[in-house]
């Protein structure tokens, strides 16, 4: 018996991918002109003021891409271009394989910082058209990226030990940096406030946990200047210059567990009270 065609279910196939495709183009190329035009990535000077710790996920993400002129217009690019792509069933592919990674990336940006929620939808339905726009060509993409390829059994195994090799030899060397190379906890890590009448301008200062031997002064116009500094058996010194050392600052003692009395070498004194203990 003959097979028996149906023209048109392919017909409403068509029509459909099309629209899948018109849809996904035209609100690309939004995104996209929105950057240029500066619609997208502006910040206010409220969040400009407002201290980092208190800046929500939406303006710290928004803040970030807005940053650096040539990455949003680098990101304009990859959705204007990828949006006109679309609309033509020779580049369609191409298309979709520029805006996928970069829509998946902005779902997650968007899931991460918690930017908004309608923002988010609309990029989980851009992922899904795209997603649905490649699936014929799913297998022969597939076919491509894993690449059929004769081995020996003694081969696999040796690549997958080098690979596991190569995953622990990362992971403790990542581990010694961010534990050990990195961080050299003292009993003064933290912030503290500078109290008493005569503090050489500072109003603040940090003893990192997370740099060793790094502390930032803040100056009563909120400016951070970062020295060395290192304690030992109470007795504090800081240098000029983090690591190298450079020209003596100050030196001070640790007279209570939350406070220290600082003499500088210009002949200045400071009194430090802790505020907060190390929160990251």
């Amino acid at each position: 018996m003959a097979t028996v065609s149906q023209p048109g279910v392919e017909q409403q196939g068509t029509i459909l991918r099309g629209v899948v495709s018109w849809f996904c183009a035209v609100q690309f190329m939004l995104y996209g002109f929105a950057k240029v035009t500066g619609s997208q990535f502006t910040v206010l000077d409220s969040r400009l003021a407002s201290p980092l710790e208190d800046v929500s996920g939406f303006w710290l993400a928004w803040y970030f891409f807005g940053y650096s002129g040539l990455y949003k217009a680098f990101i304009a690019l990859v959705e204007i271009v990828g949006g006109g792509l679309l609309v033509f069933r020779r580049t369609a592919l191409a298309g979709v394989l520029v805006l996928l990674p970069a829509t998946v990336h902005i779902v997650l940006i968007n899931i991460a910082f918690r930017v908004d929620l309608g923002a988010m939808m609309m990029a989980i339905v851009l992922a899904f058209g795209l997603l649905y726009l490649i699936r014929p060509q799913m297998r022969q993409l597939l076919a491509v990226v894993f690449v059929r390829h004769e081995s020996t059994r003694a081969a696999r195994v040796a690549t997958v030990c080098g690979v596991v090799l190569a995953g622990a030899l990362a992971f403790s060397s990542t581990y010694w940096i961010a534990n050990f190379n990195n961080r050299f906890p003292t009993e003064i890590d933290g912030t503290w406030d500078v109290v008493g009448e005569q503090t050489e301008g500072i109003s603040k200062v940090f003893f990192e946990r997370n740099r060793a031997y790094w502390v930032a002064f803040m100056d009563e116009d909120g400016t951070l200047r970062d020295h060395h500094f290192e304690i030992d058996d109470g007795r504090l010194q800081i240098w000029q210059e983090w690591l190298t050392k450079g020209e003596l600052l100050a030196q001070g003692e640790l007279t209570d567990a939350d406070v220290i009395e600082l003499r500088f070498t210009d002949g200045g004194r400071a009194v430090l009270r802790r505020l907060l203990g190390p929160r990251s």
